[in-house]
């Protein structure tokens, strides 16, 4: 649509979507509740084994609709055509400012992430570095992300 390819727009609505969800809906509420602490959540009445269930269905009906997408670009299905997706999905929730614990973080956040780690990638591709150097550095990035919400957490 308009030169944007489809892929860009599906990301755009579910950034959208996930920040709805999480804000502005009872189970996005009750789900940040549960990650925050499972036991203050089930003390305030929030059903967390439900909101646990509902986010891992959510998460498997849209790593299904990615697969679906993934099946579309390359005209066939093959499992290797995920490889290494996971390892860049984490670091740029961990980026982006989710905390390990659960508790709280925004899909807007998680873009701004991926858009960190993407461009981190894009440049170590362009200098030549080998796949593996852009694994490390990655790494590195995250590293030092959870080293500083660690340290900023204890202040």
């Amino acid at each position: 649509m308009f030169g944007i390819p489809s892929e860009f727009l599906v990301l755009v609505v579910a950034v959208v979507a996930g920040d709805v969800f999480l804000r502005f809906t009872r189970h996005g509420r009750n789900l940040v509740m549960t990650g925050a602490s499972h036991r203050a959540a089930d003390a305030a009445g929030v059903p967390a084994m439900r909101s646990i269930v509902a986010a891992y269905a959510l998460a498997g009906a849209l790593a299904g609709i990615a697969g679906i997408m993934l099946a579309v670009r390359y005209g066939s299905a093959s499992m290797e055509y995920g490889v290494g997706y996971d390892y860049n999905a984490i670091a740029a929730v961990l980026v982006g400012g989710t905390a390990i614990g659960g508790g709280h973080g925004s899909a807007t956040r998680t873009l701004i992430g991926l858009v960190v780690i993407s461009a981190a990638q894009t440049i170590l591709l362009l200098r030549g570095f080998g796949i593996e150097w852009q694994q490390l550095i990655t790494g590195l990035i995250v590293l030092a992300v959870i080293m500083l919400q660690t340290k900023v957490g204890r202040k």
